[in-house]
């Protein structure tokens, strides 16, 4: 559906938390943004560490990693070194109540 909708658009289908591997072949320039739903706070942290590290590598200077999450703490640490966190105020319509947190390294 995306591909359709937008087909000016790079949408890649692949293991999130084996990023590197996914992106390799298909990255011909950084990406604009990743954005993530994956429920992180079920995974070890050091999983979303990588996860977070691989992502901005595939990234430009500046670009968002955008967390959706229902947890009501960040799923990846705010206070992570060289990286800037933002995050949305609880959306208490969604059911459960959500938040977008927001990453961008430097």
């Amino acid at each position: 559906m995306l591909r359709e909708r937008y087909p000016q658009a790079k949408v890649v289908q692949g293991d999130a938390y084996r990023l590197r591997d996914t992106l390799w072949d298909v990255m011909k320039s950084p990406a604009s943004a990743v954005v993530s739903g994956l429920p992180l706070v079920t995974k070890p942290m050091l999983t979303r560490l990588k996860l977070v590290r691989d992502a901005f590598l595939a990234l430009a200077p500046g670009a968002p990693f955008v967390q959706f999450t229902y947890s009501v703490v960040p799923p990846i640490p705010k206070s992570l070194p060289g990286v800037s966190t933002e995050a949305s105020e609880r959306i208490w319509m969604n059911l459960p109540p959500a938040r977008v947190w927001v990453y961008r390294k430097g």
